[in-house]
């Protein structure tokens, strides 16, 4: 079942309460595998810049929670391109328990290559058969390779995965881990980060699947239906209360090169 087929099949009453323990749970879930994460990462860019997201993508695809802290930038939804990206690749009838995807393509997450996606499926009900989204962390790798800093080309980067499996049903592809590790100046600290941002995916997977079996893969996704249509009220709401400006650029004496123009914008 996927949020599409929960929301065009009969609804599954969810009560008040179940839908804040549900709403508040999957947020609390990101936000101890980011306490997780700063624990027991290598690199400083984790543990003293939070330059890191985790979140729970839905079967789709669909940004459903994401924890409080991490980059801003991250925010917009960079683990569930990735997500959306290993769906068109693989399908879902390729992407089976104890698979874990990594993807750091910039055509696919519009951000540098060091920012590398890795998620794994989330299944649960009876003999695990029911898809209810995957878990995902963007982390900054500390060094993929690549030339000096101030590229020019995406190739001059470094290392570009498009959503490649660092494991399969459970166990690790080593070659994978091999041409990673050797595409690096700093194996130790970036292979560190990484052993701590699969404990992170494979946590955060199995406390979600927890939360869907406690209440059942219907609740579960009514609850989730319920918590995305109010997240879009609010949203619209806010939207609207903003007052209505227009901005126009206007030209300052000021110059930085021949022929080039500083623009300040104003409201009116």
């Amino acid at each position: 079942m996927t949020l599409t087929a929960a929301r065009t099949s009969a609804a599954t009453a969810v009560d008040p309460l179940t839908l804040e323990v549900i709403r508040y749970g999957l947020v609390s879930i990101t936000n101890q595998i980011d306490a997780n994460i700063k624990r027991t990462a290598f690199s400083p860019y984790i543990y003293e810049y939070n330059d890191f997201a985790v979140g729970l993508v839905g079967p789709d695809g669909q940004l459903l929670a994401q924890n409080t802290g991490g980059m801003p930038p991250f925010v917009a939804d960079s683990v569930g391109m990735a997500v959306r990206d290993g769906l068109e690749i693989y399908g879902r009838e390729r992407l089976h328990h104890g698979d874990v995807v990594l993807c750091n393509h910039a055509a696919v997450q519009g951000q540098h290559l060091n920012n590398t996606v890795m998620y794994t499926p989330v299944y649960a009900g009876p003999d695990r058969g029911t898809l209810i989204g995957f878990f995902a962390i963007n982390v900054h790798w500390i060094d993929i390779g690549g030339a000096a800093p101030r590229s020019t080309d995406i190739f001059q980067e470094g290392l570009q995965l498009r959503s490649v499996k660092l494991w399969s049903k459970g166990e690790p592809i080593e070659e994978v881990y091999r041409i990673i590790e050797t595409n690096t100046r700093v194996p130790t600290e970036l292979m560190g980060d990484i052993a701590a941002q699969l404990a992170g995916c494979l946590l955060g997977r199995d406390l979600t699947r927890a939360i869907a079996d406690r209440y059942g893969v219907d609740i579960f996704f009514s609850a989730v239906e319920t918590i995305l249509d109010q997240s879009e009220q609010a949203a619209r709401a806010m939207i609207r209360s903003m007052p209505k400006v227009s901005t126009r650029p206007k030209p300052s004496s000021t110059t930085i090169a021949p022929a080039t123009r500083r623009f300040r914008s104003r409201s009116r």
